[in-house]
């Protein structure tokens, strides 16, 4: 019989953040060491692990090849998958690495040689407990996507930064689980943010400081959490997380919008309008984020609806 082995993704996730990324090496060996199970190889991966950590966009290559060699065994032998060589391949060049791990070893763990997945009931059952530690890990690894994009050096004076899909994860959480959960994830995720890079308004009134609060991080950041309501309104197909995931976003663009008008107006140029200042300044940085967002959202999405039928049926 294959020896796999089968790990918990969000112990994996925490333990690869809180060591730094140590652990998430030796994870990634047991993945290696996974594909050569289902390819009945015996020999060392040591060599494999050496191109992986210092060859650079090895990578790349091997997320595709290694990819689609699990997709065709699954297929072959009748088991249910959410990877692929081309979604993992997207995922790496956007440096979402632990997300493709997370998704690997999701199918690996559905594997059982004896039964195949279109046999098995798969429909878990989440208590509160669970759901919040998946939902605090979530937001977890959309605060390490933002302290990793805000390390690059940007050009946004009041606030804002392209990041690398940060608000994925708070997306996600609203879709897997459902909105109220979302909600939460994201509006921590804002106190967050605050708390690590607050951008005091220019004129320092009461009012001011609670619109900046309102708009630019509570109100801005919680919308991301509706996505659920409007990946079921849209009927819970594949296609409507990342369409759910462009509303929510589009939303947060107002937000900021919003603000612009209300607050930071006093930095538009001569002659320039204050709401064309607030629709350029804000979209600058959102619209990327709503591009990556989104395009991230549709490579993960037969992972993300196979967590959320698990979850909800």
């Amino acid at each position: 019989m294959i020896q796999i082995n089968k790990r918990s993704i969000g112990i994996c996730i925490l333990l690869s953040i809180i060591s730094l990324g140590i652990y998430s090496i030796y994870w990634m060996y047991l993945l290696v060491k996974n594909t050569y199970a289902i390819q009945n190889k015996s020999n060392s991966c040591t060599s494999e692990m050496l191109c992986l950590i210092f060859v650079p966009f090895y990578a790349l290559y091997w997320w595709y090849t290694r990819g689609e060699i699990v997709k065709q065994d699954f297929l072959k032998n009748g088991y249910s998958f959410t990877g692929s060589g081309i979604t993992y391949l997207i995922l790496g060049i956007f440096g979402l690495g632990i997300v493709s791990m997370a998704i690997m070893q999701s199918d690996f763990n559905s594997l059982k040689i004896e039964t195949p997945s279109s046999q098995r009931n798969n429909k878990i059952v989440m208590t509160k407990t669970k759901k919040l530690t998946l939902c605090a890990l979530l937001t977890a690894l959309s605060v390490v996507l933002m302290f990793v994009s805000k390390a690059l050096p940007a050009p946004w004076l009041q606030g804002g930064s392209i990041t690398i899909a940060s608000m994925v994860p708070i997306v996600a959480a609203s879709i897997i689980v459902d909105y109220k959960w979302g909600l939460l994830s994201g509006v921590v995720f804002a106190l967050i943010q605050m708390m690590t890079g607050f951008y005091p308004p220019p004129t320092q009134t009461f009012l001011n400081f609670f619109l900046v609060i309102m708009l630019d991080y509570i109100l801005a950041f919680g919308v991301l959490g509706t996505a659920g309501i409007f990946y079921r309104l849209l009927g819970k197909k594949i296609w409507a997380i990342p369409v759910s995931g462009f509303i929510v976003t589009t939303l947060r663009y107002i937000c900021h919008i919003l603000s612009g008008l209300l607050i930071w107006g006093v930095y538009a140029d001569e002659g320039q309008t204050v709401l064309g200042y607030s629709l350029v300044y804000n979209g600058s940085y959102m619209i990327p984020e709503i591009i990556i967002t989104t395009v991230v959202l549709a490579a993960l999405s037969e992972f993300i609806k196979k967590e959320a039928d698990k979850v909800n049926g």
